[in-house]
């Protein structure tokens, strides 16, 4: 069996009278990692190129954000378009127009930028910002930063109920990783096996999170002993 990534648990009382049902869900805890940041200034001899700062960080959702700002002191007054790249991969583009408070001591308010990006798996990943030249000059590197992404868990929920003298286990499993694929998942009664399937069902109730595709399960089974049994779900 697959190491085990994410826990759902239900204990249920199974009589022929009466059903007791308390829950236990446990969602693996994203942790941040420590911003990185860095910034670079550059002059040719036949103009400026451009320049400014790059700061980046992962938040535990697989994305890479990033801030900072960018100008060319040829013309202060026009934009710098930024290009970023991802292991040498370009990601995204962004004029530099936003908000940058930092700047106001030397007349440039707007020249920030602000973005994310998706990491495309957990590990060490270089962001890269590209500036393109204004007036005199070259366009280029404007600053590099690598950045820890932090590996994602499944998760989801699960309802357990008894009925006509079985258990019945209906919820939905995600991976943050690829949320369009679907998921393995084994069933487990008092720490025994019960069952692995995929959830093949339709989730509706994750379509306004913009989570599409078949992430919900169902199963049921007729369990060998009465009293109280405690459903696990690992994916």
């Amino acid at each position: 069996m697959s190491p085990i990534t994410a826990r759902f648990r239900r204990a249920i009382t199974f009589a022929a009278a009466a059903v007791l049902a308390t829950l236990f869900v446990s969602v693996a805890a994203h942790a941040e990692s420590t911003p990185s940041t860095s910034q670079t200034a550059a002059t040719t001899a036949t103009g400026n190129n451009p320049e400014g700062y790059l700061g980046a960080w992962s938040a535990g959702d697989g994305i890479i954000y990033f801030t900072g700002y960018a100008f060319d002191r040829d013309d202060f007054s026009k934009k710098v378009t930024t290009f970023y790249t991802l292991d040498g991969k370009v990601v995204a583009y962004q004029i530099a127009q936003l908000r940058s408070p930092e700047l106001d001591p030397y007349g440039l308010p707007y020249s920030g930028v602000f973005g994310g990006v998706q990491a495309p798996s957990a590990g060490r990943h270089e962001l890269c910002m590209f500036g393109n030249n204004i007036g005199a000059g070259q366009s280029g590197i404007i600053a590099c930063v690598y950045v820890g992404v932090e590996a994602k868990n499944p998760r989801g929920d699960i309802v357990v109920e008894a009925k006509n003298n079985q258990i019945v286990v209906n919820g939905w499993l995600i991976d943050d990783s690829d949320l369009s694929k679907s998921l393995g998942y084994w069933v487990f009664d008092n720490g025994q096996p019960i069952s692995y399937n995929i959830t093949n069902a339709p989730s509706p109730y994750l379509y306004p999170y913009g989570v599409g595709g078949n992430h919900a399960f169902g199963f049921s089974y007729t369990p060998a002993t009465s009293g109280k049994h405690d459903i696990c779900v690992l994916g």
